[in-house]
């Protein structure tokens, strides 16, 4: 049976996911997130171990992925998921993985589903955004505008992989 396409086909079936719980009692539960989030690569980033912590008031993640390790944390947040943290912490193995790819994970709420993950481009997701497919707040858009003008980057940024918590994913890389 054929899985049912809640993003009007702006996005395709291959590049997300959303058919879990968004509800979290144990390292397993993120196990099975990061697993179904590389599966959206086609291979671009392999999990070949996980070991998790759970402390009182987080999750800490030590991976091996391409065979290297990879730090994270996600804060408990109840019991959903950190959303945040989890997409964040995604997209810092992907842009120190070094592979060759435009797509970034980004987080599917405030639309039809209630949680989901995609793996897809910046312009992907302002039309998910735009359609009303996901909800981003005014500063998604104001960011994404100036990141697409002349002179927005600069030749000495091209190449270099910067971690910023101010910055929107697009513009980490």
């Amino acid at each position: 049976m054929e899985k049912k396409n809640y993003f009007n086909n702006l996005i395709s079936n291959e590049e997300h996911f959303y058919d879990i719980p968004d509800c979290i009692s144990e390292c397993s539960d993120y196990k099975e997130l990061i697993e179904n989030s590389f599966g959206l690569t086609e291979g671009l980033l392999k999990l070949q171990s996980f070991k998790c912590t759970d402390t009182e008031t987080k999750y800490v993640f030590e991976l091996t992925v391409n065979e290297k390790s990879e730090n994270f944390e996600v804060n408990k947040v109840s019991d959903y998921v950190d959303t945040n943290g989890l997409i964040s912490g995604l997209n810092s193995i992907l842009n120190s993985s070094n592979v060759q790819t435009q797509n970034r994970f980004i987080d599917l709420v405030g639309g039809p589903v209630d949680f989901g993950i995609a793996f897809v481009s910046p312009e992907k997701e302002m039309n998910l955004a735009k359609s009303g497919m996901i909800w981003r707040n005014d500063q998604f858009y104001i960011d994404y505008e100036n990141s697409n003008k002349p002179g927005s980057i600069k030749s000495d940024d091209i190449g270099k992989s910067t971690k910023s918590k101010n910055k929107p994913w697009w513009k980490i890389w």
